[in-house]
């Protein structure tokens, strides 16, 4: 998995809220936070890792992760560990 393979299925997964909320997945940055800006909620964001983990065959561990970032696009690319 590359992360660029990474990025497009996080895109591809949040895409049917992005159109809700008339976004452009190219819009979003490393840093946007996914929770606050209304795109996932918090169980979205546990279904989110869960399908990518499932997907890809790794985990994604955030505990180390600054809380003010958890939620970022980058935090999850930056954590995905192959297992």
């Amino acid at each position: 998995m590359t992360e660029t393979e990474l990025r497009h299925f996080l895109m591809e997964q949040l895409l049917p809220r992005l159109q809700k909320l008339r976004l452009e997945p190219s819009a979003l940055q490393d840093d946007c936070d996914l929770y606050a800006t209304g795109i996932v909620d918090s169980l979205g964001f546990v279904m989110l890792i869960q399908a990518t983990e499932k997907k890809f065959g790794v985990s994604i561990i955030l505990d180390d992760v600054d809380p003010d970032a958890v939620f970022t696009i980058g935090s999850l690319l930056k954590h995905a560990v192959t297992v």
